[in-house]
């Protein structure tokens, strides 16, 4: 028999997990306790001596210390076992020990409703994370809940039986959700919805120029990223100029460089977008030499100007050379690559022999082959004259002393060189001239 009631024991914590076992003992013909109140579903275990059983009866009949059985009610044998919840039905059970009812030997089990756990309160916890975030998510306690049981969405991970759980956030949201549990049943359950923010894609190619001017004041942009709240823009060094939008105005600095442009939300920074960009760095100024003023680098254009008259550009005056020949102040602008810039002015003071004598008295032609002959002045002075020869971009080319003939001429032979646009600048005594020829 005890083996029988084992199994019965068992069989009871397997059906119903959250239901409770109350044991009731006999201390000599007395049952310990000799009243309990338990809720529908439990289980009552007998563990009594052999000359005692416990059988349901009337009240009446319980009243009197009489033992007749309650029809349908339960029957405990000699030395013990269970009354399963099939037996205990809401309500009170009345029982006696037949063989010592006379004497008082009798209990009472009385069955309480079992009621399921009022629904849970709001879930607190953020209502927007970010993929693979680790949060927080609870509820305040639920009288008469021994357990909860929380749903997640699909992709998250995480698991709790208490009010609260740590949960690590998947790719998308949905709907958290948890009932308050005991052993009569499920509350309803309180639901929570979340949404999960990623990572913004990386922007789009950058507009605007890969090649600029330093100094220039230019516009880049990407397109609007989704789910982008910012975006952080860097530029090369000695650059200036930021901005959190999808478009940046900056002025170049004087180096190129990468541009380089995130999109950016709660959750972190995208893959950045690059864009190589170079820029045109222009060194406009310029050496003076007595009367002669020698840009200081090559450009692709020349431009001179003077100052004193209201900048007004001299005309013929676009070459990396110019000659003074009237006191004032002068400027030069020049250009390569779509690039200008202008250099400060500079005051030149012309003074000595008349400049304007010394071009009407020099005169040059072309012999054949291109071979120059120069007419220098007959005014007396030693016949030294030193002749150098620059390119259009004031580069030195050779100079070579030569020595005049009787008729007062130089010649300067450039065949050998390519065609093109060069400067001629004879040195004497007291007197400095320069001139242009063509290679042809």
């Amino acid at each position: 028999m005890p083996s029988r009631f084992v199994s019965l024991f068992l069989m009871v914590h397997t059906v119903n997990a959250f239901a409770t076992v109350w044991t009731i003992n006999n201390s000599g013909n007395t049952f310990r306790p000799d009243s309990i109140t338990i809720t529908e579903g439990d289980t009552v275990s007998f563990v009594i001596a052999n000359n005692h059983n416990a059988v349901e009866v009337s009240q009446a009949t319980w009243n009197a210390n009489s033992t007749t059985p309650l029809p349908g009610g339960f029957s405990v044998p000699f030395g013990g076992g269970i009354v399963l919840p099939s037996k205990l039905p809401v309500g009170t059970h009345w029982y006696v020990c037949q063989p010592h009812a006379a004497i008082g030997m009798k209990g009472v089990i009385i069955v309480q409703p079992c009621t399921p756990p009022s629904q849970p309160g709001p879930i607190s916890g953020q209502m927007g994370v970010c993929a693979g975030a680790t949060v927080t998510y609870r509820v305040s306690p639920v009288s008469g809940a021994t357990a909860y049981a929380w749903e997640l969405p699909a992709g998250w991970s995480g698991s709790s039986t208490a009010d609260s759980i740590t949960v690590v956030a998947g790719s998308t949201g949905g709907t958290i959700s948890v009932t308050a549990e005991n052993n009569c049943g499920s509350s309803f359950a309180q639901t929570f919805t979340v949404n999960v923010f990623t990572l913004p894609e990386q922007p789009s190619t950058i507009s605007g120029p890969d090649s600029v001017c330093a100094g220039e004041s230019v516009n880049y942009s990407v397109a609007p990223v989704s789910g982008a709240d910012a975006y952080t823009w860097t530029f090369p060094a000695g650059w200036s100029g930021s901005s959190s939008s999808s478009s940046a105005s900056v002025v170049a600095g004087n180096t190129g460089g990468n541009i380089m442009v995130t999109a950016d939300n709660a959750c972190g920074a995208s893959v950045p977008q690059v864009l190589a960009v170079s820029v045109v760095s222009l060194d406009p100024t310029f050496s003076i030499s007595g009367n002669i003023l020698t840009a200081n680098n090559t450009a692709e254009t020349f431009q001179w100007l003077d100052c004193g008259n209201g900048f007004t550009p001299l005309v013929a005056e676009t070459t990396a050379v110019f000659v003074v020949t009237t006191t004032s102040s002068y400027a030069l602008m020049v250009s390569s690559a779509g690039c200008r810039d202008t250099s400060a002015c500079e005051n030149v003071v012309v003074s000595g022999l008349d400049m304007q004598r010394l071009r009407s008295q020099v005169t040059v032609f072309l012999q054949e082959n291109g071979v120059y002959q120069i007419n220098l002045p007959k005014d007396g002075r030693p016949g030294n004259d030193v002749v150098s020869l620059f390119d259009i971009h004031g580069r030195w080319m050779y100079s070579s002393d030569k020595i005049r003939t009787e008729e007062g001429h130089i010649l300067l032979d450039i065949s050998s060189l390519p065609a093109g646009i060069y400067l001629v600048k004879i040195t004497g005594p007291q007197r400095t001239y320069t001139t242009r020829i063509a290679r042809y």
